[in-house]
Order: C-alpha cells, then sequence, then structure tokens
C-alpha cells in the first residue's frame, strides 16, 4: 500500500486535504478478503464484511476507538472470527483501483460507499486545509480528544505502493520503538512495581522510560529483548529523547 512520510512543517499544504490520523491497524479489502499491509489474511466474520462491495479495491483502518490499539490488536489478530468484531468499523481513505486524483477517488467512494448497506463500512471523514494555521487547530482538538495527530495529503496525488511525499502524517510527539534492556524498582507508591524500563532505540541511545504505564503494566513489564513503541517530544542536543513515554509493546 501507500505509505506517509512526516511533516516537517516546510511543506505547502494549503488546499490539501486533511483527516484524523487513526489508532487502528491498515488493511486493504481486496474484493473478497481483508489483508494486512504486509499481505497476510485477516480472520473475519462473515457478518462484518456481509454488504462490502466486491468490485473494488479498498484502503483504510480496522478502528475501534481512539487509545484502543491495544485490544483492537487482540480482536482482529486472533483467529476465531468472534462477536468482538461487532466493535469495530473498517473506516475506508481511499481507493487504490480508481482512476484519477486523491480528490476524485473519494468523491467515486463518497458516492459507492453510501449506497453500500453496512454499519461496520464509513468512508472516513475528510475536510479540505485552509492553512498551516487551520491544521494545527484540527491537530489540538484531535489530541485533546485522545487521538493520535493528523494525515494531510494532496488532492492531486495518485496512488503509489511506496513511501510518498504526497501523504504526510502529523503529530505533536514524535514516536519510535526501542529494545528493552533492563528496568528499575519503583519507589513510593510504586514500591512494589517497576519504576521505568531502560531501553535502547535504534540510534544506540540507552535511557528510561518511566511514564505511560497502567499499573498493571508495571506489576508484570515488558521483558528483556522485547520492543517497545515510545512517544516523545523532541531530542536532546546528545540525541536522546526528551519525555519519552510509554505507548505498548511493538507488535
Amino acid at each position: 500500500p501507500m505509505l506517509a512520510s512526516k511533516y516537517d512543517g516546510t511543506q505547502d499544504i494549503k488546499g490539501w486535504i486533511m483527516s484524523e490520523k487513526l489508532d487502528g491497524i491498515r488493511c486493504i479489502w481486496d474484493g473478497e478478503n481483508m489483508k494486512s499491509r504486509a499481505g497476510n489474511k485477516f480472520y473475519v466474520p462473515d457478518f462484518f464484511i456481509e454488504n462490502f462491495p466486491k468490485d473494488m479495491v479498498l484502503d483504510g483502518e480496522l478502528f475501534l476507538e481512539r487509545g484502543e490499539f491495544q485490544k483492537t490488536v487482540s480482536i482482529v489478530k486472533k483467529q476465531d472470527k468472534s462477536d468482538r468484531w461487532k466493535q469495530i468499523k473498517y473506516l475506508v481513505f481511499d481507493g487504490p483501483g480508481i482512476r484519477g486524483n486523491f480528490s476524485m477517488r473519494l468523491k467515486v467512494l463518497e458516492k459507492k460507499l453510501s449506497d453500500v448497506d453496512s454499519k461496520y463500512l464509513e468512508l472516513h471523514k475528510h475536510e479540505k486545509c485552509k492553512d498551516e494555521k487551520h491544521l494545527q487547530e484540527e491537530m489540538k482538538r484531535v489530541v485533546a480528544l485522545g487521538g493520535e495527530g493528523m494525515m494531510i495529503r494532496d488532492p492531486k496525488s495518485k496512488y503509489e505502493h511506496r513511501r510518498v511525499k504526497t501523504m504526510l502524517k502529523v503529530k505533536e510527539f514524535h514516536d519510535d520503538e526501542a529494545t528493552v534492556i533492563g528496568s528499575e524498582k519503583g519507589t513510593g507508591r510504586l514500591e512494589r512495581l517497576m519504576g521505568a524500563l531502560v531501553v535502547k532505540n535504534k540510534a544506540g541511545k540507552v535511557f528510561k522510560v518511566g511514564s505511560g504505564f497502567t499499573d498493571k503494566e508495571r506489576a508484570s513489564p515488558p521483558k528483556k529483548g522485547t520492543t517497545i513503541t515510545y512517544r516523545y517530544f523532541e531530542l536532546t542536543k546528545d540525541g536522546v529523547p526528551r519525555f519519552p513515554t510509554y505507548m505498548r509493546v511493538h507488535p
């Protein structure tokens, strides 16, 4: 599928099309099956895809709600086709096989999906971006609601199966992966729990991640060798993440 680059504030995004960045699982509907980004088939109950269009390829995310990524993974990755899928929606943001630029593809999707009788299939909400200020206002609103950030796309762009500069992800915080190399005991209220993980990121920097955990996660923290995803504000002059916060174990 098409993969996004990071927005760095230098691109002219006036007139581009923006939408909320979903904290879900990327998924391609090929007219018959739902597949992961890597092409692996998801085991989806029949009721979920019953009225999905058989004559078009869709690109979107399996989404439960903001901040519920782990719960979404637990439902989708199980192969039991359970009723828990009733909590999930497939939010569509592109149609790879539709001719024309992104703006044209959205119009076709709007018309096509409005005729589909399914409570599990929906076109993701998009809006024209007036300018940088408009983008940052939307960004603040979404983050305040517990969202991840924004996606912004060039309306004239074609669908390409690679990482592109015409689709950008905009986040208030950055996120990255690191490997757990140890842990430290907590103090005070956390005396009997894990206080912080000691991790090493891809750049070879070693630092502690001490916030973002629930007490349950502190009682049974990720083991040595596990890759975690953490969020941070910026890098120090030494290249160490500032204010790193635990997000989840990297799937």
